[in-house]
């Protein structure tokens, strides 16, 4: 029985483990150009505005958010401005993270489990 108890907290805590840092992305890119975006593009094709989330965790409540954005402001056809964005979010209080302490603690208490005399 014990064995049995063991070798299924270690499959919960496997899943557990693998939902709470399961990857996932998201990416967009393109635009419809004004004549001045259009002639920047030209010239520089790396600032194509584009947009890129990376996720470690469950999707709407993730362990790690990487998000990524690249813009282009036409100003008055005069000019272009590139704006650039990244940041990095970890989610201390998420259902991630309370996915990865349920796993953790199916694995201690699996390795806690012995047979009794």
């Amino acid at each position: 029985m014990v064995r049995f108890l063991r070798t299924a907290m270690f499959v919960l805590g496997t899943v557990a483990l693998f939902l709470a840092v399961m990857p996932s992305t998201r990416a967009e890119a393109g635009i419809t150009p004004t004549l001045a975006e259009s002639a920047h593009l030209t010239d520089h094709p790396e600032d194509m505005p584009r947009t890129a989330d990376y996720v470690f965790g469950w999707a709407h409540s993730p362990l790690v958010h990487y998000h990524s954005e690249c813009t282009l402001t036409d100003e008055a056809g005069r000019s272009v401005t590139v704006g650039r964005c990244d940041r990095t979010e970890i989610g201390w209080l998420s259902w991630s993270s309370l996915t990865l302490a349920t796993g953790i603690g199916l694995f201690w208490v699996a390795g806690r489990l012995r047979p009794l005399p």
